[in-house]
């Protein structure tokens, strides 16, 4: 077994956060856009009254 004495803080520095911020944002705008606007009906009705608690539109 290995016993770990001591850790090191990670640092990231702002322009690294920043993109790892904006990459999630353009991931999570395009999958609630794909989910809100699908066709597959098991996909709209699981995620139907998220999106209307959300108010985004999906009729």
């Amino acid at each position: 077994m290995i016993a770990i004495t001591e850790q090191k803080p990670i640092v990231v520095g702002v322009t690294a956060r920043a993109f790892s911020i904006a990459a999630i944002a353009v991931l999570g705008a395009i999958l609630f856009g794909s989910v809100g606007f699908s066709n597959i009906p098991a996909i709209h009705d699981a995620t139907h009254d998220v999106r209307h608690t959300l108010s985004f539109p999906c009729h």
